[in-house]
């Protein structure tokens, strides 16, 4: 739940009966249009916080995150690609935004097209197999 300034109750009242009862509801809830919007700034942060940590790769829409497994013995060919990545998306501008997505441009592919990717791959997958119970 996203907290509401209070200047913004006034827009939040409902009437919860016939009567004169009525409630506030403090919190920005998906009920509210700008609901989404608010739970992806946090949601977007979370996720590079995971990516800092080596979590992913993962990619998030609101409040949905799904999470790829790349096994062990790949890891190493696939974050030196990520760093191959990472650099392209430098070289070609870094974050992109376009309407209310977010993505990174990549290489110019042969039909033209830009490769886009989710996020600046710039920090590298971690194993964390260890850290787990068996």
């Amino acid at each position: 739940m996203v907290p509401i300034k209070p200047s913004q109750w006034p827009g939040l009242v409902i009437q919860i009966s016939e009567g004169d009862t009525f409630a506030i509801d403090t919190c920005n809830c998906f009920g509210l249009a700008s609901g989404g919007g608010c739970y992806g700034k946090i949601g977007d942060a979370g996720a590079q916080l995971m990516r800092a940590f080596g979590i992913g790769p993962l990619l998030k829409w609101v409040d949905d995150h799904l999470f790829f497994r790349i096994l062990r013995k790949y890891r190493e060919a696939y974050n030196h690609s990520r760093q191959q990545w990472a650099n392209d998306i430098a070289r070609n501008g870094g974050e992109h935004h376009d309407r209310g997505r977010l993505w990174f441009k990549g290489c110019i592919m042969p039909s033209g097209h830009s490769e886009e990717f989710a996020e600046d791959n710039v920090f590298p997958i971690q194993d964390f197999s260890e850290h787990t119970s068996r």
